[in-house]
Parts: structure tokens; C-alpha cells; sequence
């Protein structure tokens, strides 16, 4: 048997949301972790400079690490945002799904057979009509 659209789509369909949900919510997860290591960071070396410490002091190398771990979160949070925004959805994969299929013969075969549909549809409509008429 051949398929029209493989079943396995369908599940990558359904699959598509959850990862999209997934993306954000580790986005939303990085975006709070830089923002705890930049005001922690920030706060050790404005901390090692107040107290006369200078960029010898533990507080400043403590915040210059903190600093650079807010700057390894920017590439896994990019990652996550490009995700975000270019894993489709379940209702957009259907549509890519029926356009990838829907072609000039097939609409007017899908036409020619709805039409066909309709009148057998009509002719049993005028048969029963007709029968109850009979018995009236």
C-alpha cells in the first residue's frame, strides 16, 4: 500500500509543539541564569573596586568568572531563540503537508469526484422523494 503522506509525519507533527515549547522554555531558563551570573559578577568586581581590592582581589576574580560564564550562556541561548523561531507548528506542518500534495490534478480530480459525490447524493434524495410520495 502506498501512502499519500508517510504516518510518520504525523508524529513528527505532534512532536514539532513540544519541541518548540521545549526551546522556549530552556531560552527563558538561560535568559535568568546570564542575568544571575552578570549582576553577580558585576556585583563581586564593583565590590573588589569599592573596597580598594583592584583586579587583584578574590571578589574581582570571582565576578570575572561569574562575567564569563554570562558570556558562555549568550551561544546556548541563541541556539535556543533560532529554534524557537524556525520549528514550525503542528497546524503549520499539516498545511506544508496538504500543499506538498495538492496539485493542479488533483484539485480537479478532488472537484470531479465531489461532484460526482453530490449527485448520487441528489438522485437518492429524489428516490426517497419519490418513494414517499408514492405512499402518500
Amino acid at each position: 500500500m502506498t501512502h499519500v503522506i508517510n504516518p510518520m509525519l504525523f508524529y513528527w507533527c505532534s512532536v514539532s509543539d513540544t519541541a518548540k515549547a521545549l526551546a522556549i522554555i530552556a531560552a527563558i531558563m538561560l535568559i535568568i541564569v546570564c542575568l544571575v551570573f552578570l549582576f553577580v559578577g558585576a556585583f563581586h568586581i564593583g565590590e573588589a573596586f569599592n573596597y580598594g581590592g583592584g583586579e587583584d582581589s578574590d571578589n574581582y576574580k570571582v565576578g570575572a568568572k561569574f562575567l564569563n560564564w554570562a558570556q558562555k550562556c549568550i551561544v546556548p541561548l541563541a541556539i535556543a531563540l533560532v529554534l524557537f523561531a524556525f520549528i514550525p507548528s503542528e497546524k503549520t506542518l499539516y498545511k506544508m503537508m496538504v500543499a506538498n500534495i495538492a496539485t493542479y490534478e488533483n484539485i480537479d480530480l478532488t472537484a470531479e469526484t465531489i461532484e460526482d459525490a453530490f449527485d448520487h447524493v441528489i438522485d437518492k434524495l429524489i428516490e426517497l422523494g419519490g418513494d414517499n410520495n408514492a405512499e402518500n
